[in-house]
């Protein structure tokens, strides 16, 4: 057996095992412990605790074999294998102490080994989605966030809502979205999509930037999320897939549907998009339950994409039918792991890369507030007109140059409050990934000159 590159050296603080027992070794070489060793300062006794015969080197046991490469390391022989060469002692129990300097493993430790490591690991490999409970919506009142069609934004087709997730739905006004307290165990928030218009299929879609994207090319992935639906408002069924881009990185087309398609046929992906699985209906019931796609293999050439999405399969789902969605995970690897959140400020900053607000989260943009406003102000000086600027430097360098909108003080969408007065237009200036500048003019002479303003920085895929 070829040596793993597993293999723990420890010559100066070796192990001490002791009493180890062995029954009915028979004539062949043997190797000690669970695990293939190299050892040395052997005495084999037929009792434990230093009683029993000491079987003689030699006489009753040889040390066929060595290694060379860490005997030549130590200094002194490491031995590899035990022999017993006396027959009155190849059937009986035998109890061997040694020293210990390492050990390297089968095939199949080490790949379990391997597998405690993907279990135990962090970072994109571990867990690819962002927000997968919905728990962040900058764009509403987060923490109570809904979109409907009336609110901005509107529950429209292809359009991002929750922090990091695009509505996709057949038309317009499809499905009401928004953040509900009733979540699987281990969350505080799920995404409830309340249909509006009967009969049409909608999803939940979030697509990985390019940089998240291309380390998955090659490799298997598997998708686990929640899901329940409401007694009396049924949705019937789910449809899951791992879709990838062939395209110009980050150049996606988000609205990723060119056809729904009938009912238990899956949707036709518009030019670039690839289903990496093929999705089958998945029932769900009134209970929360985990419902898992594993193995799915990223094998399109050329990916500079990736994208998740979980779509209603039914085309008879009626007005105030509910579903709830949480603990969206996508892993590396050929099985799901165990759900695995992130600490909340983690999860913020991760969306906050993508999209970011000046408001308090809680506070939907285009309220009338001054809560977390930013405020330049200067004092006696001579009574005239002016311009009034300010920088803003974002706490997270986001994925591109966002679009930018300021909000003056009334909440008017592209103003700012200056020395006061409320609707002054804003220019904005040197937008960059790390931040803004802004500037407004006053409507009149004033000796009091201030710029107020709060603003949304979108640079969404």
């Amino acid at each position: 057996m070829a040596k793993s590159t597993l293999y723990n050296l420890n010559i100066d603080s070796p192990e001490d095992i002791s009493d180890e027992l062995y029954s009915s070794v028979g004539s062949d070489e043997f190797v000690l412990g669970d695990i293939k060793r190299g050892f040395y300062d052997l005495t084999i006794r037929t009792a434990s605790g230093g009683a029993g015969t000491l079987l003689v080197a030699d006489t009753d046991y040889t040390l066929p074999s060595n290694d060379s490469d860490y005997s030549a390391i130590a200094g002194f022989t490491i031995y590899n294998g035990v022999k017993v060469i006396n027959a009155a002692y190849q059937a009986c129990d035998l109890y061997v102490t040694y020293k210990c300097i390492g050990s390297y493993t089968d095939v199949e430790t080490i790949q379990a080994l391997l597998e405690n490591a993907r279990v135990n690991q962090q970072g994109l490999f571990r867990q690819a989605i962002i927000n997968p409970d919905g728990a962040i919506a900058q764009r509403g009142a987060s923490g109570s966030a809904e979109f409907t069609a009336v609110t901005t934004p509107a529950n429209d087709d292809d359009t991002y809502l929750i922090d990091r997730w695009v509505l996709l739905s057949d038309g317009n006004d499809i499905v009401d979205v928004s953040q509900s307290t009733d979540a699987p165990e281990g969350s505080n928030f799920s995404v409830k999509f309340l249909v509006a218009t009967a009969n049409k299929k909608f999803g939940h879609l979030q697509i990985l930037e390019s940089k998240n994207s291309v380390p998955f090319s090659g490799k298997s992935v598997s998708v686990s999320f929640q899901a329940k639906t409401t007694a009396a408002k049924l949705i019937e069924n789910l449809r899951c897939a791992v879709l990838s881009w062939d395209g110009v990185a980050d150049t996606v087309t988000s609205d990723i549907v060119s056809a729904w398609n009938a009912e238990g046929a899956n949707i036709t992906p518009v030019a670039n998009w690839n289903l990496e699985n093929t999705p089958v209906n998945i029932a769900i019931d009134t209970n929360w339950t985990k419902y898992n796609i594993e193995n799915i293999s990223i094998d399109t050439a050329g990916i500079t994409n990736l994208a998740l999405f979980i779509w209603v399969d039914d085309t008879d789902a009626a007005a105030n039918d509910e579903l709830f969605i949480a603990q969206v995970q996508m892993n590396e690897g050929s099985t799901v792991l165990d759900y695995c959140p992130r600490q909340f400020e983690e999860e913020i900053a991760l969306c906050q890369r993508y999209f970011c607000k000046g408001h308090n989260i809680e506070t939907a943009p285009g309220t009338a507030t001054n809560v977390g406003q930013k405020f330049n102000y200067v004092t006696a000086v001579a009574n005239s007109a002016c311009t009034v600027g300010c920088d803003e430097t974002f706490s997270v360098r986001m994925r591109t140059t966002p679009t930018i909108h300021a909000y003056d003080l009334a909440g008017t969408i592209d103003k700012v409050t200056i020395c006061g007065t409320n609707g002054q237009a804003a220019t904005v200036y040197r937008e960059g990934s790390r931040g803004f500048g802004i500037y407004g003019a006053s409507s009149g002479a004033v000796t009091t000159r201030n710029v107020e303003y709060l603003y949304t920085a979108d640079a969404e895929i």
